[in-house]
This record gives structure tokens, sequence and C-alpha cells, in this order.
């Protein structure tokens, strides 16, 4: 997914802000190893506490092939940072975020920056529907992690679109490292996710 040129989205970044430039951080990307891991769990580096939103304005792309890169111009201010595709987030998601934020009873810095153009938002929007959204936009997208693969062995990162044909299965055959879903129990929605101590 890209954005139209010009046009407003978020941005995953760190946390904290390095003068007036916002890092980019991959808010899907697992610890890259177990030190890492630890430390993120006895700090409590997870959600809100280990990524921020930051809105952006999208410029253009900045790379070709897998190592594609895109240009964003953070809102109010004349400072671009590239980032992967896959750190931006639509405008309307990204206020579903900040929405479920708000009802968290976590306390969040950044989003106090945040809160006064999120009510504005959700003034003139007059109300923010995760289950419209839910239908319009994610139905038939899987939302992943930096790098998932398909059975086809085509490498995606953070969005792929789900097969549209129906899957055959052949109940004897299952290859090492292949687990058959049975069905889906529940569903958590990106935005929810991202509160849950568990996932976010």
């Amino acid at each position: 997914w890209h954005p139209e040129p010009k046009s407003l989205c978020w941005a995953w970044c760190q946390p904290e802000t390095h003068g007036n430039t916002a890092r980019p951080r991959d808010a899907a990307a697992l610890p890259p190893n177990p030190g890492a891991h630890e430390y993120r769990n006895a700090k409590s580096l997870w959600g809100h506490k280990a990524f921020r939103l930051v809105p952006v304005i999208y410029l253009r792309p900045v790379g070709p092939g897998v190592g594609e890169m895109v240009l964003v111009q953070l809102e109010g201010s004349k400072v671009q940072i590239r980032t992967k595709p896959g750190l931006l987030l639509e405008w309307y998601e990204g206020l579903l975020v900040l929405d479920a934020l708000m009802r968290s009873s976590e306390q969040c810095q950044w989003l106090e920056s945040l809160a006064g153009r999120f009510q504005k938002e959700r003034t003139q929007r007059k109300n923010l529907s995760a289950s419209l959204y839910v239908s319009k936009k994610l139905l038939t997208i899987a939302v992943t992690g930096p790098q998932f693969v398909t059975r086809e062995g085509t490498v995606c990162a953070h969005r792929r679109s789900l097969r549209q044909d129906p899957c055959t299965t052949n109940e004897g055959l299952q290859e090492p490292g292949w687990y058959k879903v049975d069905r889906i129990l529940d569903y958590m929605p990106p935005w929810e996710s991202f509160v849950n101590p568990k996932f976010g």
C-alpha cells in the first residue's frame, strides 16, 4: 500500500524524539535476539512505550525492489524522513490506534501531544467505526510482521492480500514446519492488539 502523494498518513517511529526528527521503528518486528526480548519484557517496552505514531505527509517512493523506501515529511515541518512503506498507516487506521490508546488505562506521553488533533478529527467524523474499517479495508488483507513467507514462497511485509481461490487440502499430507488451521476462534484488529500487553 502506498498513499496518494501529498496525503496525510501515519508513520511508526521510536517513542522519543531526537531533535526535530522522528526515527522510524517497525512496530511488528520481533526483538533481534533473546537478550533484547528479555530487556523489552523487563522494561515493559511494548505498544506505546516502544512505538509511537507520527502524522506525516506522503511524498514519494525512493527505491525500487525489496529494499524499497518511501519519503515522508513530518506534518507541520519541512523535515523529511525515509521509511519502509510497511511502517505507514492509513490516516483512519491511525485514528483507530489513537482511539484504542485513549480508551486504555495506560498513560501515554506522546498521545498527549496528539489529543487535540484526535478530538478534532473525532468531532468532524462524528464517529470512528472500527467495524466499518475492518469490513472495507481488512477483510481481504492479512496483517503480518515485517517478513512473512507464504506457502508459495513469496515474501510479504506487513500486509498481504488473502487468497481468493479456494484452498485445496490434503488431509494425509503435512509438510514439516507447517500446521493446519482448523478454525479461527477470535479476531483482534491491529489497533486493539497494539494496546494489549500480550501482543503490543
